[in-house]
């Protein structure tokens, strides 16, 4: 890690600090073979609420890692679980890493399977770069604003983060859908739900969740 990149992971701290954390409700465990193209549910505790996730690439890179899952999120939930026709790409709440471990802990529900569509592949999406950055001048952010983040650390340097996609392949600009490179547990689901309510509360109060 940078140098001076702690105290943007202190902000981040502080912002989980700061959002109502709603957890997931058990629902049933599977040890069957992941798949491209397989949506899950996930159901929101105590709460008769399921958001809906689909299995993008069983095989994305991710470092070393054997295998991660790359998933999408999506935004529309329901009070039942319906099985979708088609997932819509202009849904998608963000995207991440996962394991199998939601579905072997019971949190994940595969309830149908449909096969991913080039549109799918190619949204405008990116993981922030997985070496942080890099710190560059007040002279430098011309060159690479295009493409990069540009961040102010409290110590008055600048930190240009480029995005990857999940393939490690550096996007050429700043993409619409974006999110943290790492490899989340199941509970990076609940952690990604949690902030998408909290960012949008006439989603909570629509479905009695403050």
């Amino acid at each position: 890690m940078l140098n001076g990149v702690s105290n943007i992971k202190h902000k981040v701290v502080a912002e989980m600090e700061n959002i109502k954390r709603y957890h997931m409700e058990f629902l049933e465990k599977s040890r069957k073979k992941i798949r491209n193209g397989d949506v899950f549910v996930v159901k929101i505790k105590d709460h008769n609420l399921y958001f809906y996730g689909k299995v993008i690439d069983v095989k994305a890179q991710y470092g070393q890692c054997a295998e991660p899952i790359l998933i999408y999120l999506y935004k529309t939930p329901t009070t039942e679980i319906i099985i979708p026709e088609d997932m819509d790409e202009s849904d998608i709440m963000t995207i991440l890493f996962n394991n199998n471990g939601g579905w072997r802990e019971g949190f994940f529900k595969t309830i149908c399977n449909i096969p991913v569509r080039e549109e799918e592949l190619n949204i405008d999406y990116g993981f922030e770069s997985p070496n942080d950055g890099a710190i560059i001048t007040k002279e430098e952010i011309e060159n690479y604003s295009y493409n990069h983040d540009i961040l102010y650390l409290d110590d008055g340097r600048v930190l240009a983060i480029a995005y990857v996609d999940a393939y490690n392949n550096i996007r050429d600009h700043i993409p619409k859908i974006t999110n943290r490179y790492m490899l989340g547990f199941f509970t990076a689901v609940s952690w990604e739900i949690s902030k998408y309510l909290h960012n949008n509360p006439h989603i909570k109060k629509k479905y009695g969740l403050e």
